[in-house]
C-alpha cells in the first residue's frame, strides 16, 4: 500500500505521558512511519494516536519500533513501527492517557457525572458561623451556638466529635433551618473524617 501524506500523531507512553507529537505516514493498519529527532523514543506498549476528521482519535499500540538513521524517499531519521490497531476513542480518552490531579477539591470524571460533595473543614465551620450570625437574633442563644460550634471544630478528627456534634444539634434545635444546609458536611466528620 502506498504511503499517505504526513499527518500529525501523538506518541503516548504506557504510563500516560506524552512522549512527542510528530509527523507520521500511516501505511495501512500495520505500519506507521514516524519522523524522529535525536532524542526521540518509541517503545513497545506505547500508543500512537491520530485525530480523525470526525473529532475522535484512532489509536494504535506499538508492537515493534525500529529506528532508521538514514532517510527514505526524502525522509530523514525515522521509526518504522509495526502496530496493532486498538480502535477509535473520543478525543483524549481511553488508552494510555493518565491524568494527574492535585489540590483541594480536585476530581476527575471520565464518562460519568459528578455527584460528589466536597468538604473543606475550616470553610464549613466558618460558613456555619456566618449563617448563625445572620439567622439568630437572640445574642445569648447565638453565643451558646457559636461556643458549641467551636467545641465541634476543636473535636474534629478526634473521638469527641460525635458528642460535640450532638450537643451542637441540641443547642440549635430551635434554629435547625439555619444550620440544615450544613448538616451533610458536618456529619461527614463523624467517625474521625476530616
Amino acid at each position: 500500500m502506498p504511503l499517505l501524506s504526513d499527518e500529525a500523531c501523538t506518541v503516548v507512553a504506557s504510563d500516560g505521558t506524552i512522549r512527542a507529537t510528530r509527523k507520521a505516514k500511516f501505511a495501512g493498519r500495520d505500519l506507521i512511519i514516524v519522523a524522529a529527532t535525536a532524542d526521540a523514543v518509541v517503545e513497545p506498549g506505547d500508543e500512537i494516536r491520530r485525530k480523525l476528521p470526525n473529532g475522535t482519535e484512532e489509536t494504535f499500540e506499538v508492537i515493534d519500533p525500529t529506528f532508521y538513521n538514514v532517510g527514505v524517499a526524502g525522509m530523514g531519521p525515522h521509526f518504522q513501527i509495526k502496530v496493532r490497531r486498538k480502535g477509535t476513542f473520543p478525543l483524549n480518552s481511553g488508552g494510555n492517557y493518565t491524568f494527574h490531579v492535585s489540590g483541594s477539591n480536585s476530581r476527575v470524571n471520565v464518562g460519568s457525572q459528578d455527584n460528589s460533595v466536597n468538604v473543606v473543614a475550616d470553610s464549613v465551620f466558618g460558613d456555619v458561623a456566618a449563617a448563625l450570625r445572620n439567622g439568630v437574633g437572640d445574642q445569648n442563644k447565638l453565643d451558646e451556638m457559636l461556643a458549641a460550634l467551636e467545641d465541634m471544630k476543636r473535636e474534629r478528627g478526634r473521638g469527641g466529635f460525635l458528642q460535640a456534634y450532638q450537643k451542637f444539634i441540641g443547642v440549635c434545635a430551635d434554629h435547625i433551618g439555619v444550620v440544615s444546609p450544613f448538616l451533610p458536611a458536618l456529619t461527614s466528620f463523624i467517625g474521625g473524617g476530616g
